[in-house]
C-alpha cells in the first residue's frame, strides 16, 4: 500500500543526494596523487570512483594512475588536504536546504547515512550551517560496518525514534543497502551512480530534489 503522508523518519545519504562534492574530492585525490608523483584525474573521473567509502576512492584513483598500492597509508594525508578542500569544494544542490527544512517542519525526523568519514561529514554540515537539521549522522568510520552493510542505516534509524522510514539516495549501493534493511528507498538522479539510475530498482526515482516530497508521500509503506 502507499500512503499519502510523509515517514515519520528520513535519512539520506550526502554525497551525490544533497551535496556535490566532486570538486573538493577531485582537489584532495589529486593532491595526494601529486605527493606520489602522478599524474592528476579529471573532476569527471573522480566522479565515477565516489561512492563506497574512502579507501575505494583512493585505491581506484591509485589504480588509475599507475601501480595500485595500499590506500590505508594515505588516509592521513587524505585527511589533512581534503579539510582544507572542504569549503570551498562542496555546494549543496539546488532545495536541498529547502527541503530538509520542509521536511522537518512537518514532523519529520531527519537523518544522514554516508560512506563518508565522520570527521569531513561533520566539517561540511557545519560549513553550511546544517548541522542542527540532523537528528543522527554516521559516517563510514562511526559503524562497524558501512552501507551497502544494512547495519548502518539501521542504526541511524533507530537514533531517530520509531515510525514508518524512508530513505533518500543516489547510487546502487544506497539501493542494496535499503533493500536489506527493509526500508524504501527513493534515488535522486542527478547523484554520481555510474549506472542508469532507472535500472536500479528504486521505489521512486526522481529528477532532483524537487520531486523528493511528493515521492516519499507515494512510497510503499507497511
Amino acid at each position: 500500500m502507499t500512503s499519502a503522508s510523509l515517514p515519520d523518519i528520513v535519512v539520506f545519504d550526502l554525497d551525490g543526494t544533497l551535496v556535490d562534492s566532486i570538486p573538493g574530492l577531485a582537489l584532495a585525490v589529486n593532491q595526494v596523487l601529486a605527493h606520489l608523483g602522478r599524474r592528476a584525474l579529471r573532476a569527471d573521473e573522480v566522479r565515477g570512483m565516489v561512492g563506497e567509502g574512502l579507501d575505494m576512492l583512493l585505491g581506484r584513483a591509485l589504480a588509475a594512475t599507475g601501480e595500485a598500492l595500499d590506500p590505508v597509508p594515505l588516509r592521513p594525508l587524505w585527511f589533512e588536504v581534503y579539510g582544507a578542500a572542504v569549503e570551498e569544494g562542496t555546494r549543496p544542490y539546488p532545495g536541498a536546504q529547502a527541503l530538509l527544512d520542509r521536511l522537518r517542519d512537518q514532523g519529520c525526523r531527519i537523518g544522514l547515512c554516508t560512506n563518508k568519514p565522520q570527521a569531513p561529514t561533520e566539517q561540511i554540515l557545519a560549513t553550511l550551517g546544517w548541522r542542527g537539521r540532523f537528528g543522527s549522522v554516521l559516517g563510514a568510520d562511526s559503524v562497524p560496518r558501512r552501507k551497502p552493510d544494512p547495519d548502518h542505516l539501521l542504526r541511524v534509524v533507530q537514533a531517530l525514534g520509531t515510525g514508518r522510514a524512508a530513505y533518500v539516495g543516489d547510487s546502487i549501493t544506497d539501493v542494496q543497502t535499503a533493500r536489506a534493511a527493509g526500508i524504501p528507498i527513493v534515488l535522486v538522479g542527478h547523484g554520481y551512480s555510474s549506472q542508469d539510475p532507472a535500472s536500479l530498482g528504486a521505489d521512486a526515482l526522481v529528477a532532483d530534489l524537487s520531486g523528493v516530497e511528493a515521492a516519499l508521500r507515494e512510497l510503499p509503506m507497511a
